[in-house]
């Protein structure tokens, strides 16, 4: 044990608090998101004598609205400088007082800075021009950006100086809304240079008329809505003053160099468990789920089918559902649906005079601060019209955000798929002086199950696929390498390269994709998935190439003796829209004990704005664990620690 100092706002207390299981003082992903750190002591807290005095003092002078920060600091006896082990609020509302005996006990010591100021009053709407907090106090207004929006149909920007919100803005008013101007805000994701800085939020009147609208939200909903469309996750900053709230991509906020080690022989109690369907009421909450999910909810609940831009399956915005694949036990969801309108036809409806979504949030792409303009896309025809807004927050997009969370492919059956079809090359070819190029590659049998072709929309003859409709088709190949024969020193491997590309009926080349897989032996590719909107009558094929790699002169040699070429979803029939290799993923909880010095302990939860990466060592893999502090609850008087950690 050690010595304890108490303070109550500046003034350090004579007669410690009783009742509160201080020995004990715990760090851990806090409840209402999974980018907040947060302390978490055990039990009340009793105070008397002068801490009682100075408490009622308070309370006579400020009334039941007021709060007193509380800051607790440790000393071992063997020496030291006294260390921060929490800094909290208590709340006048949250005090039973005993007047005969001159004692007041505090139910609920929250946390500071997020806890006792933000989330209380997170929910609380907020009209972000105008320059006053919760409390009144001054602080300063969301300014607004002008922002030219452009035509769909032609692509100019043709619609001038639309008064908009940045979002770093909004973020940055809200932090002081809700903290009357006490905490700071900040963004490494939407600040200057950030992927998301010329993010902004747009009322739709604005949209239509160019007048300027007010925007009221309140920091629950932004960040509700951010994270499903963004994956970003608010992250309380104490290492600066006054402490800062950050918003962060949900990846950053995980330490990616080990900080703590463990042996196998200095830990106990060694538990795991897969990562559950809902866990501790410190590490779950229903907008953040943490788990195995067996659906998936993507896209926004305002939308239009009809417009320029064909807002077909897993490519647009609509909302949509889909399930994923595997069998996991569980039935939970991620629920990634948005209220703000991200539709790039309801864009242009508004531009084009219609007033059904006036009142109406809408989130925007834009090319600032390079250029004061909305984003555009030519997702359709590369290039050229439509020029679509918003292809960051398509369904497919905004999936791939959220990779490290899914378990399993993302699939969703819409019809009997006889539109799609699997082909094969049974041919081999070899590589000659080096290298290799089919082009295109000759995948000559659609006919021999499982190949097949229902519908008769690929051609043996011109190894093309035909799209029979308008809409959005998932393509992918199987590549397998034989008779490998490489030189360590002059040519240690080959790269091969795999292109599928997309042409009009005129044989016009409209879009490719390119995947490159470095080999050194005998091996089954199997690339990428390619996405193309394609219009009827546009054909798809693939080119398959290979080369050397190293600085020669020497040998190298390769077979391709059999490949594949299919479809794995069609938006008129469904399909596999993602794959994702269910190995990659291993979601797990460990839990165990260990000892641990004090000065390790305040150590480990030093990282302001990361979970720590900690390693045990138990003799090497598989029985190594890596993975993210979840929490760590920490013994003062026996100096050990109890700790949790999640490996997804």
């Amino acid at each position: 044990m050690g010595i304890y100092r108490y303070t109550l706002d500046a003034t350090a207390l004579n007669t410690d608090p009783i009742g509160w299981d201080i020995q004990k003082t715990g760090y851990g992903r806090a409840i209402d998101s999974r980018g907040v750190m947060s302390f978490r002591p055990e039990g009340d807290l009793t105070f008397i004598e002068d801490g009682y005095d100075y408490i009622k003092a308070q309370e006579d002078a400020y009334g039941l609205c007021h709060r007193i920060s509380l800051t607790v600091e440790y000393k071992e006896w063997t020496g030291g400088s006294f260390a921060t082990i929490f800094i909290g609020e208590i709340h006048m509302t949250d005090l039973e007082w005993d007047l005969e005996f001159n004692w007041v006990k505090v139910a609920q010591v929250r946390d500071a800075d997020y806890y006792s100021v933000m989330n209380s009053n997170s929910g609380i709407s907020a009209v972000i021009d105008v320059g006053r907090s919760k409390n009144d106090e001054t602080i300063t207004a969301a300014a607004t950006t002008n922002i030219d929006f452009h035509s769909v149909a032609g692509g100019a920007h043709i619609y001038p100086a639309r008064p908009s919100f940045l979002i770093y803005d909004v973020l940055e008013f809200l932090v002081a809304f809700c903290s009357d101007g006490t905490l700071q805000f900040d963004s490494s994701y939407f600040g200057a240079g950030g992927d998301g800085e010329g993010m902004i939020l747009v009322m739709g009147s604005t949209i239509r008329t160019g007048t300027g609208a007010a925007i009221q939200v309140s920091w629950d909903t932004l960040q509700k809505e951010l994270f499903r469309k963004l994956n970003v996750v608010p992250v309380v900053d104490d290492s600066t003053s006054p402490t800062t709230i950050r918003m962060e991509i949900e990846s950053t906020t995980y330490e990616q160099t080990v900080s703590t080690s463990f042996t196998g022989d200095e830990i106990k109690g060694l538990k795991r468990r897969a990562i559950p369907f809902s866990i501790s009421p410190n590490t779950y909450n229903g907008d953040r789920p943490i788990g195995l999910f067996t659906n998936l909810k993507l896209g926004s609940n305002t939308t239009k089918d009809t417009g320029a831009y064909p807002n077909v399956q897993f490519k647009g915005w609509n909302a949509e559902e889909y399930f994923i694949a595997g069998d996991c036990g569980s039935n939970q969801t991620l629920d990634l649906q948005t209220d703000f309108v991200v539709d790039s036809n309801v864009i242009e409806d508004c531009l084009g005079g219609t007033t059904t979504y006036d009142d109406q949030i809408f989130m925007v792409e834009t090319d600032y601060p390079t250029f004061s303009r909305t984003s555009r896309f030519t997702v359709i025809s590369p290039g050229a019209p439509p020029y679509s807004y918003n292809d960051g927050f398509t369904n497919e997009n905004v999936a791939l955000r959220f990779l490290g969370a899914i378990p399993n492919s993302i699939a969703a059956y819409l019809g009997d798929g006889a539109d799609g079809f699997q082909a094969e090359k049974t041919g081999t070819t070899s590589s000659i002086g080096g290298t290799m190029d089919i082009n295109p590659a000759d995948f000559n049998d659609d006919f021999t199950p499982p190949n097949n072709d229902p519908n008769g929309n690929y051609s043996n003859a011109t190894y093309r696929y035909t799209a029979p409709s308008n809409g959005f088709y998932v393509f992918r190949a199987i590549v397998s390498y034989s008779n490998v024969v490489i030189d360590p020193v002059a040519y240690p491997s080959f790269d091969s390269t795999v292109t599928i590309r997309r042409y009009d009926s005129g044989g016009t080349l409209l879009d490719s994709r390119v995947d490159v897989v470095t080999v050194s032996s005998d091996r089954t590719l199997t690339y990428s998935p390619s996405g193309f909107y394609c219009n009827a009558t546009d054909y798809v094929d693939v080119r398959i190439q290979g080369s050397t790699n190293g600085p020669g002169p020497g040998v190298a040699s390769w077979d391709c003796d059999q490949a594949f070429f299919l479809t794995t979803a069609l938006s008129n029939s469904g399909g596999i829209w993602q794959t994702f290799d269910p190995t990659t993923f291993r979601g797990y909880y460990y839990q165990f004990q260990a000892p641990m010095s004090f000065a390790d302990y305040i150590a480990m939860i030093s990282y302001p704005t990361r979970y720590d990466a900690i390693f045990v060592n138990r003799g090497g893999s598989p029985d190594d664990i890596t993975g993210w502090l979840v929490s760590v609850q920490f013994d003062l008087g026996t100096n050990t620690a109890t700790i949790e950690l999640a490996t997804t």
